[in-house]
């Protein structure tokens, strides 16, 4: 998103380049970010975005920013003026809002027509055990939607924390410039820039509000940048907005990556190299005696300055703000059609052999659950730190390293399990898809051994002893491959490993059961009134307590999300219970799903437990459930 002028101080306007070069772009950007002389202008998207940001992700943004030297970051007038609107207006939370309900509008569009479209047949090809099995993972993504966006809505606290830090940290930095000339020039500059697609804002319509708004943060960036050039320092520029029209910027077409090989621009992967454009580094370059002019996105900036701190073997200080500025598509390379590794040749098998013929190897012979855990912290480090086109690589790598028997298949799913555990984001949603990619490119027996050694550290700890109490993501992870007859030898063995182990189970994965017995016992209430839930049971084991502080994290309310006077449905509490006790939610009986319950205040669930008889324990107290 920058430029470099090859001849300082010309007044000569330069095309950019139709292949650009990612590294020598990453480096001279770098290069920008430590230079003392680099001056930063944030836009008012920036401003808003940071009120709605993440308490930590912010705090790393302004604390980023507050390191750069004396008067170089600035917040135009132009910016700080809308950015009070906006404020008056409380934009940030009306869109947060807005994005909410549009999402939730077009995931029951897709719901209605994932059912319309499901049948048998295409569930069983598409690795569902049954239609009913599909629908049933459609309502836990329903389910799973209500609670995300508990977190994304702000609530009035976070609002007024953020907003207070926000403004005090623009008020730090607001520049000086007075807009009357600037905004009497606008009867002849402004119509003509735009009319002349004359860059930045021939993107907004003339006649929408704030259409020269762009214009004056413009003029302002480049009087500040003439005055200090006439004082005798040449500035480097970077502008930081979350505006992604082209009017600010050149796009690549092509660019050059780090293996000098020339593929397709994707800014979303940040494999782009998208430069100022050539009339705007003409007039900050060559004409007000600026030297480079970089336009960027938050996330790309981050992904720039974590960059720099990798190249000089620094710890890095964005993480946070990596993080959230960058969409969570781990793997989805191994996941897509994209993965680049050319698949073993298949071996001849007789046509009536299974595919997953029951083999002499390790999964036969193992002695514990042990020979199944191997550290693999180091490597799951490194994917977690790195950039998430180096992320796909260091993927792909490990697999050709399964593939030339370089790397053990149980390392690779020691690797899947460490990074579940570690709440990677997006890892436990693709594993489903990533072991379908796998059996395309990896021999069947060993997919079965990388399975197996993710499933186990669900139940084992490193040490291979049994968990108190098991992992749920991972836990989770394992339902859903269950489903796949192709991994019944890796669950037989887990069943024989928690078996050996005395595990106390509800639910024991590999053991054949398809059914538990699932009761809600509720006082008989007035016909339309609300069931209020007395106990539910397991297998004739109790799993409501009571006497918890309204405010546990094990209470009823808070595990369903749910405010006990409006009630929940049947269907809510099976899907619960699946959850916290890794039950299949399809072994569960829907006979209380169209009934409407609610719970005593102190009401909540007992915690699943290995070593327990029954396989539950209650919650002693809040210290207890923390643990």
């Amino acid at each position: 998103m920058g430029y470099q002028c090859p001849s300082e101080n010309t007044a000569a306007m330069v095309l950019d380049q139709y292949v650009r070069d990612l590294k020598a772009f990453m480096d001279d950007f770098a290069s920008a970010l430590d230079a003392e002389r680099t001056k930063f202008y944030l836009d008012t998207s920036i401003l808003i975005w940071l009120i709605r940001l993440g308490s930590h992700a912010r705090a790393e943004v302004l604390a980023w920013f507050r390191s750069r030297p004396a008067r170089s970051v600035c917040v135009p007038v132009w910016s700080a003026h809308e950015l009070h609107r906006h404020i008056l207006d409380d934009t940030a939370k009306k869109n947060l809002i807005e994005t909410v309900s549009g999402l939730t509008r077009k995931y029951d569009d897709f719901v209605r027509m994932a059912a319309e479209r499901a049948d048998d047949t295409v569930c069983a090809a598409k690795g569902y055990a049954s239609r009913s099995a599909f629908i049933t993972d459609l309502e836990l993504t329903t389910v799973r939607i209500k609670h995300l966006e508990k977190v994304v809505i702000l609530e009035e606290d976070h609002l007024k924390n953020a907003t207070k830090e926000v403004i005090d940290f623009a008020n730090e930095r607001i520049l000086d410039t007075n807009l009357t000339p600037i905004i009497r020039r606008l009867d002849r500059t402004g119509k003509f820039r735009v009319s002349h697609r004359m860059p930045p804002a021939f993107g907004d319509r003339p006649k929408e509000e704030n259409a020269y708004g762009d214009i004056v943060m413009w003029e302002e960036i480049v009087r500040d940048i003439k005055a200090d050039a006439e004082n005798g320092t040449e500035r480097d520029v970077v502008f930081i907005t979350r505006d992604k029209k082209t009017d600010w910027v050149s796009a690549a077409s092509y660019v050059r990556d780090g293996k000098g090989i020339v593929r397709k621009s994707n800014r979303d992967e940040d494999m782009d190299v998208t430069e100022a454009h050539p009339l705007l580094v003409h007039e900050l370059v060559g004409i007000a005696g600026g030297r480079r002019l970089y336009i960027t996105l938050p996330g790309y900036l981050a992904s720039v300055i974590d960059y720099g701190y990798r190249q000089k073997g620094q710890k890095s200080t964005v993480k946070e703000w990596l993080s959230a500025t960058h969409k969570p598509e781990l793997l989805s390379r191994l996941a897509s059609q994209t993965i680049e590794i050319t698949p073993e040749p298949p071996k001849p098998v007789s046509p009536a052999a299974p595919v997953f013929a029951p083999p002499a190897d390790v999964a036969k012979s193992a002695a514990s659950p042990k020979d199944f855990i191997i550290s693999s912290r180091q490597e799951s480090g490194v994917y977690q730190r790195a950039l998430p086109e180096d992320q796909a690589t260091l993927v792909e790598d490990w697999v050709a390293g399964v593939q030339k028997e370089e790397i053990a298949p149980v390392k690779l799913g020691c690797i899947f399990a460490d990074l579940i555990i570690a709440n990677a984001a997006g890892m436990r949603e693709q594993v489903p898809a990533i072991y379908n990619r796998l059996l395309e490119v990896i021999d069947a027996t060993k997919v079965r051994d990388i399975a197996l050694a993710t499933i186990v550290a669900a139940y084992f700890d490193t040490y291979g002893d049994l968990r108190k109490a098991p992992d749920l993501a991972l836990g989770s992870v394992a339902l859903d491959l269950e489903k796949q007859e192709r991994f019944k030898d890796a669950f037989d063995t887990l069943h024989r490993f928690l078996k050996d182990a005395n595990a106390e189970l509800l639910y024991a994965p590999g053991a054949g059961v398809s059914r538990v017995k699932f009761v809600i016992d509720h006082a008989d209430v007035a016909t339309g009134a609300l069931r209020s839930i007395r106990q539910i049971s397991l297998n004739d084991q109790a799993v409501v307590i009571d006497a918890l502080p309204e405010t546990s994290n094990r209470s009823l309310s808070s595990l369903l999300g749910k405010d006990r006077s409006l009630g929940c449905s049947g269907k809510d509490i099976r899907l619960l219970v699946s959850r916290q006790f890794l039950i299949p939610p399809e072994y569960l009986s829907e006979e209380f799903d169209s009934k409407k319950f609610t719970w005593q205040a102190d009401a909540g669930l007992v915690k699943l437990d290995l070593t327990s008889p029954g396989g539950v324990s209650a919650v002693a107290d809040e210290e207890d459930e923390n643990e």
